[in-house]
């Protein structure tokens, strides 16, 4: 470990660096191909930020070999450099900066091949879901705001959905496909962006496919008070249905979603009022808006389809 100054108000302490070696048997390493990739991760004093607190940055690094094989997907592999940087003041409950930095390159046993995608995205952590091929960025919620995480197609690169709360997964395997059904709301660590163009936006729900960005239907309420999301369930028959461990529902095929929706329990912010609920049926393989039920100073805007 070494110590240095930087070149800017601060100090840096490096921390060792990482080397991944990819082998075709870790019991012959020796006679084995390398591809080599190095990560290192850092913390730095930025200075004082209030009276006798100070302000510091950590930036992580590291290598996740992710490989792919969904049902009706080529196997593909891809090594995903991900670099998370966090910077927060003593006098403060949450960060100043929060971000996520992730470059995917494919690779195959001759070595690293070319670059897959790039991801850029505000938050603290990432996680890799291989069996959903799903790369979920999370930015933490303060002082009473809900986290948000935000879903990115690992495939692609592409994001899909944000959640303020779990993303509801059913499955359709008779054509090989799932959908996915999330909320946003607007009291969270990242606000909804369609609420900065119109303040009687709350939230949004996304339907999805988990491949491409998910069709998206604004909540709008005429109650000048944002609403934080409390809990969100899938229903069948508006009867509500048990998770299990891999997915909350499962049909044959897309057609036979007719019937199944999703319901929203929402608690209006600072207001002493009781919770709003809210539930959109699925038709036609999209979230059928006319079918809706909620209260009367509430409506439904869509944004997209898929």
């Amino acid at each position: 470990m070494r110590f240095r100054k930087s070149g800017h108000a601060g100090v840096h302490v490096a921390l060792a660096a990482v080397v991944l070696s990819a082998c075709s048997d870790p019991m012959e390493r020796p006679s084995s191909s390398v591809v080599a990739q190095s990560a290192g991760s850092e913390f730095r004093i930025n200075g004082a930020c209030a009276e006798d607190r100070l302000e510091t940055t950590v930036i992580n690094q590291r290598l996740v070999p992710v490989r792919l094989y969904g049902e009706g997907e080529p196997y593909r592999r891809l090594l995903m450099a991900e670099s998370s940087e966090l910077t927060m003041c003593e006098a403060g409950e949450g960060p100043t900066v929060a971000r996520i930095h992730a470059t995917a390159t494919e690779y195959d046993a001759e070595g690293l091949g070319q670059a897959a995608w790039v991801i850029e995205a505000i938050g603290s952590t990432g996680h890799v879901d291989e069996a959903q091929a799903l790369y979920r960025v999370t930015a933490s919620g303060c002082c009473g705001t809900n986290s948000v995480d935000t879903y990115f197609d690992l495939y692609s690169g592409v994001e899909v959905m944000a959640a303020s709360g779990r993303i509801l997964r059913i499955d359709l395997p008779k054509i090989r496909d799932r959908r996915f059904i999330s909320y946003h709301d607007n009291v969270s660590a990242i606000g909804v962006p369609e609420a900065v163009a119109d303040s009687t936006v709350i939230g949004v729900i996304q339907f999805g496919d988990g491949r491409r960005p998910a069709a998206r239907v604004a909540l709008h309420s005429r109650r000048s008070v944002e609403h934080r999301l409390d809990r969100i369930a899938l229903t069948v028959e508006l009867a509500e249905v048990m998770a299990t461990s891999h997915s909350d529902f499962q049909v044959e095929r897309a057609e036979d979603l007719t019937g199944v929706g999703v319901r929203l329990v929402l608690v209006p912010w600072q207001e002493d009022v009781g919770p709003v609920e809210v539930v959109v049926l699925v038709r036609n393989d999209r979230l059928d808006l006319e079918s809706a039920t909620l209260p009367s100073d509430y409506w439904l805007e869509t944004f997209g389809s898929m």
